[in-house]
């Protein structure tokens, strides 16, 4: 019996994706430079991201220059809410604003890790629209640092007065002290909860 040779057949797997598919995109041009170089590499900080720091520091300055030295007559009625609302905003901004920075270098350090062992997607970019973001929602950890603050204060005055008042003088600034570090810690917890871990 004679072998028919069966034609000359590819032996690759039809199913696999090859290399040269993986550094083309869906229109045939290369996204070589899109998902592999910038890939691998850390996002540079825009300096527009600088720029909106700056401006925000340059504002946060010059309000604290005005409360300190008094400037304005005193407002009534509506006006009045639009100042307790501007200075509470001010407030805001003021611990935000730091917290921000720390939430870009947490973020990067994360960006960091994920490039070592090849978890980060890419496309990240740190620009005004990261800085409005990381503002939004450093506020929020700051009002959540804040209520978690105040909470423990009126805890702390309500069973001080019915329970330890003759002891006030002497656990009132320990409990301050230690109502600042947790409420600093929850917020730090809610800071990193918002900042993308890439795993």
């Amino acid at each position: 019996m004679t072998s028919s040779k069966p034609p000359d057949e590819s032996q690759d797997n039809p199913f696999e994706v090859s290399a040269g598919s993986l550094s083309e995109d869906a229109f045939g041009g290369s996204s070589a430079d899109a998902s592999g170089e910038s890939r691998f590499q850390m996002p540079p900080v825009e300096g527009a991201y600088w720029t909106g720091v700056s401006v925000l520091g340059l504002m946060i300055l010059v309000f604290c220059g005005i409360s300190a030295l008094g400037i304005g007559a005193p407002v009534y009625g509506l006006g009045a809410v639009v100042v307790a609302m501007m200075v509470f905003g001010m407030t805001l901004l003021f611990f935000a604003l730091p917290l921000s920075l720390v939430r870009l270098w947490i973020h990067r350090s994360n960006i960091a890790r994920a490039i070592q062992d090849g978890r980060y997607p890419g496309g990240q970019r740190f620009g005004l629209g990261y800085l409005l973001q990381s503002l939004f929602l450093s506020a929020f950890c700051c009002f959540g640092g804040g209520v978690i603050f105040f909470g423990i204060c009126a805890g702390g005055i309500v069973v001080s007065e019915s329970i330890l008042n003759p002891y006030v003088e002497f656990i009132g600034p320990p409990l301050l002290l230690f109502d600042g570090i947790i409420s600093l810690i929850a917020t730090i917890y809610l800071l990193r909860l918002g900042i993308p871990k890439y795993q």
